[in-house]
């Protein structure tokens, strides 16, 4: 039985289960979604993306378990969460409203080339135009462009 939510992100992650199985712990995930931290939200997205699961009957209840949830997304799960939905194809509105706050409040804690390019890799994919969040996203690009030099010839 199921009780925590890190028992059920844990099985969806670690664990190869049959379809019935499947069935079993995400009706029971739907259930703990008001329980879950951001961190748990994030990884249970990633991983629907990650089997190509685009479960229509969940991800509008996770994206409500997201706006329900004040915390502030670290970059990597920004990159992460912003990756896992144009993976799946997933548009909601509450999260590009939450991706696009957390790009401009993460502006300055963006520290690697990657995070910037998946950022706006997803951004692209998603058809995402709030102009804040890409302006965040040149502003970094504009300060740090000669670290890409230095990280290449430094390396090659």
């Amino acid at each position: 039985e199921v009780e925590s939510t890190g028992d059920a992100i844990s099985l969806l992650i670690n664990v190869k289960l049959s379809q019935t199985w499947l069935e079993t712990v995400l009706e029971k995930i739907k259930e703990l979604l008001p329980l879950m931290s951001t961190g748990e939200l994030v990884s249970l997205l990633a991983n629907l993306a990650a089997r190509g699961r685009r479960r229509l009957d969940i991800l509008p209840l996770i994206a409500a378990a997201f706006h329900a949830n004040p915390n502030l997304l670290t970059v990597n799960q920004l990159c992460t969460l912003a990756q896992s939905m144009s993976t799946l194809e997933f548009v909601d509105a509450r999260l590009l409203r939450r991706i696009a706050s957390d790009t401009i409040v993460n502006g300055n804690a963006i520290k690697k080339w990657s995070s910037i390019s998946t950022l706006a890799v997803s951004f692209a994919k998603l058809r995402f135009g709030h102009t804040r969040a890409w302006r965040t996203l040149t502003n970094w690009i504009n300060a740090n462009y000669r670290l890409i030099f230095v990280h290449y010839h430094f390396f090659y």
